[in-house]
Parts: structure tokens; sequence; C-alpha cells
């Protein structure tokens, strides 16, 4: 297994180790491993003898009060983006009054929100034009991209209240804010680490709101779809209806002309007059029908 290592002066060692030595050096069992090991594992951030334990996802590491293990470091978007940065920033550490550990996870937390942010603001253009394109059309292509688009959502949803849960468990457990704390003890300690949890939270409840303004926009957008379906599909019903009238009017014309083209002698075949009265009297009975019909289902309010 390789890991990188930083200290605290930013000098970074990557390395080949068991799992069960890395616990043996760390002094904790190899199962508190899994969250950093494992990709299909929920948010977490927990101590273990003197070591924080950290999963947000893309971030995988242990702090302790000198060094932090970084577990996927290979990952493009850790390699390129996030090392170079907490190595640049771990440099301004001592000269700030602060907790080496509780420097290290203000910094993830804060990088972690970022990420968040920047995520949801990518969404909220993509759900825009989404919106957009579907006020103008719902073809079955926007319809497919208004789906995907909510998966996406709620994908990204899912990621940070996972990471809002994680924060919120060591908030609501004084065992485990008493636990964070295993560096020489500074009188605002306890109060600089909750003010850092404090704020990652105020910053995900802004984000969770806008996720539910975002999701409400397009609950309306897809019950104004959901009414012009309903709305087409009526009126091709009602069409639909109104052909059907007519095909059967011209049915009885079928029946009586073919009543009246038979080959049997009924003294009218040479008639003028007749003619006119049959023709004149079909046109007459098939109009009557279909006023009579057409009224009957506008007093049903069928069309």
């Amino acid at each position: 297994m390789k890991i990188l290592t930083i200290n605290t002066t930013g000098k970074s060692e990557p390395k080949q180790i068991l799992r069960k030595n890395l616990a043996d050096e760390l002094g904790i069992h190899v199962r508190d491993l899994r969250p950093v090991f494992f990709h299909k594992q929920v948010a977490t951030i927990f101590t273990r003898n003197k070591s924080i334990i950290i999963n947000l996802g893309k971030i995988k590491l242990i702090v302790t009060k000198d060094k932090v293990f970084i577990f996927n470091f290979e990952r493009s978007w850790v390699e390129k983006t996030f090392i170079p940065e907490f190595i640049d920033r771990i440099k301004d550490w001592k000269t700030q009054d602060i907790c080496f550990e509780f420097w290290v996870l203000d910094f993830i937390l804060v990088y972690k929100m970022k990420f968040l942010q920047t995520s949801y603001a990518k969404l909220k253009k993509k759900g825009q034009r989404l919106l957009t394109l579907l006020q103008k059309s719902f073809d079955d292509a926007n319809l497919e991209k208004l789906l995907n688009f909510r998966k996406e959502l709620l994908n990204l949803e899912t990621n940070i209240k996972e990471n809002k849960e994680a924060v919120i468990e060591i908030l609501e457990d004084d065992g485990a804010m008493e636990d964070l704390y295993f560096s020489d003890k500074k009188d605002n300690d306890y109060e600089e680490v909750e003010s850092i949890l404090e704020a990652f939270l105020e910053q995900v409840e802004e984000i969770v709101n806008s996720i539910d303004e975002l999701q409400e926009n397009l609950d309306d957008t897809q019950g104004i779809i959901s009414l012009k379906m309903n709305n087409r599909r009526n009126a091709i019903i009602r069409l639909d209806l109104v052909v059907s009238i007519l095909t059967t009017i011209l049915t009885i014309f079928t029946v009586i002309t073919g009543v009246y083209g038979m080959n049997l002698r009924n003294n009218m075949e040479d008639s003028y007059e007749a003619f006119l009265w049959i023709t004149g009297g079909m046109w007459g009975l098939g109009l009557c029908f279909f006023l009579l019909t057409y009224w009957q289902l506008k007093r049903k309010k069928v069309l």
C-alpha cells in the first residue's frame, strides 16, 4: 500500500507500508483504517489513539499531532490540486496560535467546502440553462437531460449531507470533542475546534438551502410540463373523438348507399327526384346526428 506523509514543515514522503504496520505505528486497530481504504464508505471524522481519521470522499487521510498520512494521493485531483496547496499553506501554520491537528482539520473542511461550492455552482448554471430549454421545448432529449441533472443534483446533495452528518456527530458528542484534542492544551483549543466545525456547518446549510430552492424550481417546471403534456393529450383525445363521430356518420352513408346500390329493382333508381331526396336526407340526417352528439359531449364537458 502506498501512502504520502507530510510533516509539520511541509516535507512530503511517499512510502510503501502494510496496513497492519501502519495500524501498529498509530496504535489503532486495522479495522479503524477502513474509512480511508474502501471507496464506498460514508463520510467519517473520528479519533483513535491521538489520530484523527478523516474520510470526506475524495479526501482520505489521518492526522496526528505532527504528521499527516494521505491515502489517495495518486488520484489526479488530489495530487495536482489538494497536495500542492496543502504543502504551500502548511508553512503558515506556525504563525497561527492553533494546534497542528486543528489547523489541518480546518484546512480540510475549508477545502472540502470550496469543492462543494464549486460543484454546486456548476450544477446551478447547468440547471438554469436546462430550465430555459425546457420552457422553450420539452422534447425527449430535454426531458432526458432533466432526469440526468436530477441524478447529479441528488448525488451532490447526498455527498453534502454525509459530510454534514459527520461533523454533527462530533459536535453533539462531548466525548468525541474531547478526543479531538491531543496536543498541549491551550485555553482556546475547544472554542477553536468548535468554531471550525460550526463554520463548516453554516456553509453547508447555505448550500443545502440553495439546492432545495433549485429542486423546487425543477419541481415547478416539471409540474408545468406535466400540465402541458396533459393538455396536449386531451386535445388529441378530443380530436380522435370528433374523427370517430365523423367516421360513424360516413359509415351510415355507406350503408344507405349500399342498400340503394344493390342490383334490385325498386322503381327509384331512374328517378332524379328520389336521388335528391335520398342524398339530401343522408346529409341532413348525418348533420343532425353530428350536432346532437356534439351538443351532448359539450353538455357533459367531454369537449
